[in-house]
């Protein structure tokens, strides 16, 4: 029988030993780079954007072997990046209010566009954003919009009046219905549909009244989650599903009777940018990766692939996508930061408790 001493000694052996691993996983980008070639990258990506076999080419063709890292939220990127204060990543893909906290907290550099060999084939309605409105640290990569996935089967095959309502309305909604569990798109999307604009959010008394209809909504919901749309459209569980357009188009390729729609209110975009951290040395290698992705085939294939939204004007999507034009882009917003985290995270707490 172990002492206490020995006990003790076993426990505090222990207790280092998860410390560590910890400590291990959130420094691992920085250590790592000790070990790799300097002919290499480290890239930080969600994990739908780029095809490994195209990033085998890459390296194929440059001889420069690439490190990919993938992060499930952009809540996650922000934690790994403050970890390692910026240091570990050579390329780096956030969406668009996250750009914005990496940019204040001095991690990334500016582009230096002169090395981009694609910069007149960037689509200039989705330059110039609120973000980086002179794209001085950001190149816009993909983006996808949020509407409603409908089965028009349960509508006996015809799609309703296009209208947040569907899931927000009592009288309109079915008995079942798809909802996303990320907290700011589940606030901000129900005070768009009540007032108009995120931006109301600011006058009080609003916030609750958005608290009070996701209450009322809950009892509708099916299951709430960020990336299931596609599930809960195909296996006919929910005949409505809010999500991203991305998501949503792989349930359309696969049964007909599914549609994707863009509320008649408006709705929000997304955009994925490509980043540099600052303090990475690799700028040769940066710039020649950077091209690569956007080169004409490659960027094609990754479009295909993966049902996103062109930032290339040369980029056409395929039939049947869903990607909105005209005047329906026009109608679309961003997720701007009017609520801070907490107060978001209150109402989303007290959602749940009911």
């Amino acid at each position: 029988m172990l002492n206490r001493g020995s006990s003790l000694a076993i426990r505090f052996i222990s207790i280092c030993f998860w410390i560590a691993l910890f400590v291990g996983i959130l420094y691992l980008p920085r250590c790592g780079n000790i070990f790799r070639s300097k002919r290499s990258l480290s890239i930080f990506t969600w994990s739908s954007l780029m095809d490994p076999s195209y990033l085998k080419k890459f390296e194929q063709e440059t001889g420069i072997k690439l490190y990919i890292s993938y992060y499930e939220s952009n809540e996650e990127l922000l934690s790994k990046m403050q970890a390692t204060e910026g240091r570990g990543y050579d390329v780096v893909i956030p969406t668009d209010y996250m750009f914005i906290k990496l940019k204040k907290k001095g991690y990334l550099k500016k582009i230096d566009k002169g090395r981009l060999t694609f910069l007149d084939d960037l689509d200039p309605k989705l330059l110039g954003m609120y973000f980086d409105p002179d794209n001085e640290y950001s190149i816009p990569y993909f983006w996808a919009v949020y509407g409603l996935g409908i089965d028009k089967s349960y509508y006996k095959g015809k799609v309703p009046d296009p209208t947040w309502g569907l899931i927000f309305n009592p009288s309109m909604m079915p008995s079942s219905v798809g909802m996303t569990d990320n907290i700011r798109e589940a606030v901000y999307i129900p005070a768009f549909y009540l007032f108009g604009s995120i931006e109301a959010l600011k006058e009080p008394g609003n916030l609750e009244k958005v608290k009070n209809l996701l209450i009322e909504q809950k009892r509708h919901v099916e299951v709430y989650s960020e990336v299931r749309a596609e599930d809960l459209l195909l296996s006919k569980s929910s005949p409505i599903a809010l999500g991203l357009s991305n998501d949503i188009w792989r349930a359309v390729r696969e049964d007909s009777d599914i549609v994707f729609v863009i509320p008649k209110e408006g709705s929000f975009l997304s955009i994925d940018s490509v980043v540099i951290p600052k303090a990475t040395e690799k700028d040769d290698l940066i710039y020649q990766f950077i091209n690569f992705l956007y080169r004409k085939e490659v960027f094609e294939h990754h479009v295909e692939k993966y049902g996103l939204c062109p930032t290339l004007k040369t980029i056409k999507p395929e039939s049947g996508s869903c990607c909105p034009r005209g005047e329906e882009f026009d109608r679309l917003h961003f997720f701007k930061d009017v609520v801070p985290k907490v107060k978001l995270n209150e109402v989303w707490l007290s959602v749940m408790a009911h």
